[in-house]
């Protein structure tokens, strides 16, 4: 704890990139060795805090390799996909496909002028272009003519979905805190006993350890001390509320020297009942509150303006919940330790909407898509994309039922034209082969 608070100091005062990756390799090497030596409970915490340090440092890690040149890239990248979004937002297809294209190249070339983090984003958003293009040119084209557009879905990007993405999987909910310690509030300080007297004083007196008792207090008769005033600790922590034999017990607030702050119920010095946590990070958390953790069904609005509403198991989304994104994108259904898990509904921003089974925040089982175009897709669902036997029905009385591979017709199927002719037999790579025959409408 002591190496993640020193980490945490030099971070808030904007120590160079260079000693905080220093600081934090300290705090992990600390905790890994903790996670060797512990048992119980206390193993939990260490390996709990463990991810919580590697992931600290990682974040370092990343801001430390962004640089001038690599900010650029994504800035003209993001401009000229605004562009290309609001192309087809006004359904000029045929712009929007030449436009996709030139974000795709100019996404690519950010990649290559960042690393890490940043690098990673690059990549997906130049995934994303790919599909943005395809879409866009399929959209140009006769349906009739064309059986099917590629339905594949992109890769997860929750924390920034944008509105002009076809189909956004959900990812896993953002992380509820930043800071090793985020809750585990200082013990209550003894060593007022001596100096307080048994009526209920206003008193301010320093205690063993450094820490101040300001308040009305007094001492119990088995050698406690019991009132409604201020902790304050060495270290700049604070705690503002009732105690009851030398415990924070009832309703008080706790200021964490990072910035973190809980308001609520206290039991036997715990932050336990109902309560409101306020994270360093932005995040605010208000529900019902189990050993210092958010556990029940409470209601967590991020920093980013995401929101959840719906079941918490040990501070993560599990059970049933909604999870609304600032673009409007919504998920209501089941989650398993932070993650989108079970039957669910996903209402994305442009209008499109899942519904069926979810397997780690990606359509997977079965499921049905409905475009905003009024086309829809009913079937089996693989890792996001149709995968193994589905049926595609476009708005104008099209249809294709058949088999399907990565998002696209693959294997035995039947394409059916609304004048009633159709063809039969194998798809490849989303095309006709020569193993199949046109049957006409018969008059």
């Amino acid at each position: 704890m002591a190496a993640d608070l020193k980490a945490a100091t030099a971070r808030s005062t904007r120590a160079e990139n260079k000693d905080l990756i220093r600081l934090f390799d300290l705090a992990v090497a600390w905790w890994q060795q903790a996670v060797e030596v512990c048992e119980g409970r206390s193993k939990e915490r260490a390996q709990r805090n463990l991810g919580d340090s590697q992931q600290a440092r990682e974040s370092v890690a990343d801001q430390q390799s962004t640089n001038v040149a690599c900010t650029s890239g994504h800035q003209d990248a993001a401009s000229l996909q605004q562009l290309a979004e609001q192309a087809a937002a006004e359904l000029r297809w045929q712009d929007a496909a030449l436009l996709f294209r030139k974000v795709e190249s100019t996404w690519d070339l950010a990649a290559e002028r960042c690393s890490g983090g940043p690098q990673r984003v690059a990549l997906q958003r130049r995934e994303q272009a790919v599909i943005d293009a395809r879409n866009a040119l399929a959209n140009t084209r006769d349906n009739r003519e064309r059986p099917v557009a590629t339905v594949t879905l992109p890769p997860p990007d929750a924390a920034r979905p944008r509105p002009a993405d076809a189909v956004r999987p959900v990812a896993a909910a953002p992380a509820a805190t930043t800071g090793a310690a985020a809750f585990t509030p200082s013990a209550t300080p003894a060593g007022a006993v001596g100096v307080l007297a048994a009526t209920a004083r206003v008193v301010d007196v320093q205690m063993t350890g450094g820490a101040r008792l300001v308040g009305l207090f007094s001492a119990d008769p088995g050698g406690t001390y019991s009132g409604r005033g201020k902790i304050v600790w060495a270290n700049g922590e604070v705690y503002d509320g009732v105690v009851a034999r030398s415990q924070r017990h009832g309703v008080g607030e706790f200021t964490w020297l990072g910035g973190q702050r809980y308001t609520g119920d206290w039991a036997n010095d715990k932050p336990e009942g109902q309560g409101s946590l306020r994270f360093a990070n932005g995040n605010q958390y208000d529900g019902p509150v189990v050993a210092g953790e958010p556990q029940g069904t409470g209601k967590m609005a991020y920093a980013s303006g995401d929101k959840y509403s719906g079941q918490f198991n040990r501070g993560e989304p599990d059970g049933q919940g909604v999870y609304t994104w600032l673009s409007g994108q919504r998920y209501d259904g089941g989650w398993v330790r932070g993650k989108a898990n079970g039957k669910g509904v996903l209402s994305f921003a442009n209008g499109n909407s899942y519904e069926g089974d979810i397997v780690d925040g990606l359509p997977h089982g079965q499921g049905r898509l409905a475009f905003n175009s009024g086309d829809s897709y009913r079937g089996q669902f693989v890792q996001g994309v149709p995968d193994g036997q589905g049926s595609y029905s476009w708005k104008n009385g099209d249809q294709y039922v058949g088999g399907w591979k990565a998002g696209q017709k693959q294997g035995q199927g039947t394409m059916q034209w609304r004048n009633g002719d159709r063809w039969e037999g194998v798809f490849q790579a989303d095309a006709q082969t020569a193993q199949g025959s046109l049957i006409r409408k018969t008059p």
